[in-house]
């Protein structure tokens, strides 16, 4: 058994057994910590490849598949090749509204520097705060 067929098993493993616990994809992220349980000296049998070059390399051979965050680039998973997975906009929209939240509270903020007479101007229905601040 070549060094990469052990580290393929053991990608195998660990990636079976967190989609089996999770029903959702191991990320590329947290991979090292599980592989190192299972495989110890995966990183030298890596030598110079990255873990998602590894993966890219071996995964039409092997039980294994990458799956990547339509907007996110960096969340890339690992999930049994068997499996279909697509990464919620969930996880999108909570940073978007993060974002539309703080720029409201900025631009109220903003607000308050105007004098007094411009800012009786300022007309803003409670209803549309209501909405950006959810």
């Amino acid at each position: 058994m070549t060094h990469d067929t052990t580290l393929i098993g053991s990608i195998q493993s660990v990636t079976g057994r967190y989609w089996q616990s999770n029903n959702k994809p191991l990320l590329l992220s947290g991979l090292p910590k599980l592989l190192s349980i299972e495989c110890s000296n995966y990183q030298a049998i890596l030598g110079e490849r990255s873990l998602k070059e590894f993966i890219n390399q071996t995964y039409e051979s092997a039980d294994y598949k990458l799956v990547t965050h339509p907007q996110q680039r960096a969340k890339i998973g690992i999930i049994p090749k068997s499996e279909d997975y697509t990464f919620s906009d969930a996880d999108s929209s909570v940073h978007h509204s993060r974002g539309v939240k703080q720029a409201t509270i900025s631009f109220l903020a903003a607000l308050e520097s105007l004098p007094s007479s411009e800012v009786d101007k300022v007309i803003i229905p409670t209803s549309v705060l209501i909405k950006l601040l959810k």
